[in-house]
């Protein structure tokens, strides 16, 4: 059996084509924790519980309750987009997935990011980090094999939102990041994140420390698209030019 995990604190403009977008093979079931999205034609379970500001904690609940063998954990502003077959999953301990935002950008229009993060895994595993949380660690300590599952993808439209919002949310999610020890792993999400707000020239510091300690090819596109655009925008300064024409 497959327990698919939502953790659901109020987004009612998507939580609904999240459970339509969920095609599954064989046995599953949905299980909500936070708050009850209150959608009677679906069959799913619903935990309360209190938001503490830690998704790692949220979505460990979810692991508790569930009565699955495999847990796939999707949040309420993504749409599932293929057919998850159980039977498909039995080499690897965790699989990692595919994850396609648009993000909204200060000076207009919007970006497409795709990313890929853990989201199925064996029973036995959590999550750790507030925020960006994930169970790969977990996984290889107890040298468990991890893959990319391409049988599926994620479409995630949280991002692709008013600026307003969208900085209301990065500041959130710094706002945890910077709540608790500050390590490699949270400071790569800090410098992701800061991008994505476009403070930009403090996630260039932030990839250049990272990249003392080694790097490897998505390092060195952050680094370099960073440079291009930092010098860009150094560009329309000196010449007093409007950069959202």
């Amino acid at each position: 059996m497959i327990t698919v995990c939502i953790v659901y604190s109020g987004e009612v403009d998507y939580i609904e084509n999240c459970f339509r977008s969920l095609r599954i093979v064989g046995d599953s079931e949905v299980v909500v924790v936070g708050k009850d999205p209150c959608l009677p034609h679906y069959n799913y379970r619903y935990i309360e519980k209190e938001w503490l500001g830690d998704f790692s904690d949220m979505r460990n609940r979810c692991i508790l309750e569930g009565r699955g063998n495999w847990f796939l954990h999707i949040d309420p502003d993504e749409r599932m987009v293929g057919e998850l077959d159980e039977g498909k999953l039995g080499k690897n301990d965790g699989w990692v997935v595919r994850i396609g935002s648009r993000v909204t950008r200060r000076g207009g229009g919007s970006d497409y990011v795709v990313g890929r993060m853990g989201r199925i895994h064996r029973k036995g595993y959590y999550f750790e980090g507030k925020v960006h949380e994930s169970f790969v660690e977990g996984i290889k300590l107890r040298s468990g094999g991890i893959g990319e599952l391409r049988d599926i993808y994620f479409a995630h439209l949280g991002y692709d939102i008013g600026i307003e919002e969208l900085g209301r949310k990065m500041e959130r999610n710094i706002g945890m990041l910077l709540g608790g020890d500050i390590g490699s792993r949270e400071l790569y999400h800090l410098a992701r994140h800061l991008e994505w707000g476009g403070y930009l020239e403090e996630s260039y510091r932030i990839w250049r420390y990272l990249s003392r300690f080694g790097m490897d090819d998505m390092m060195r596109r952050r680094i370099y698209s960073l440079e291009c655009r930092l010098k860009i925008l150094d560009m329309y300064r000196k010449n007093n030019l409007d950069i959202r024409k």
